[in-house]
């Protein structure tokens, strides 16, 4: 799987000059080497509130435990700049991640 995710985003890079992904392992496993890298974490409480209904922190804690056997997407890597997301609202973060990646890549502005 890992090689056709990054088979894709090099297609699209080659075409569109960037993409974005979303994934636990993007940062650390899919591509490493991405211009830019961000890692959205929160506090259990609030991780536990987004997740799926009926998903509780103990659940959401034994799924990152689980994934966290793949790669250590929790900590960021190098490059990678993290944003604790815990007390922001949808609006706030993509504001302050669309912030980081312009000041990363100015000439995605256009």
């Amino acid at each position: 799987m890992n090689t056709r995710q990054r088979e894709i985003v090099e297609q699209a890079v080659s075409t569109f000059n960037g993409v974005v992904i979303d994934g636990r392992d993007a940062t650390t496993v899919v591509v490493p080497n991405a211009d830019v890298k961000v890692l959205l974490v929160a506090n259990p409480a609030a991780r536990a509130s987004r997740v799926s209904a009926g998903e509780g922190e103990a659940e959401a804690a034994a799924r990152d435990a689980a994934d966290a056997v793949v790669s250590d997407f929790l900590c960021p890597q190098s490059g990678v700049a993290a944003f604790d997301t815990s007390d922001l609202g949808i609006d706030e973060i993509s504001s302050r991640v669309l912030a980081h990646v312009l000041e990363n890549r100015p000439d995605w502005k256009d």
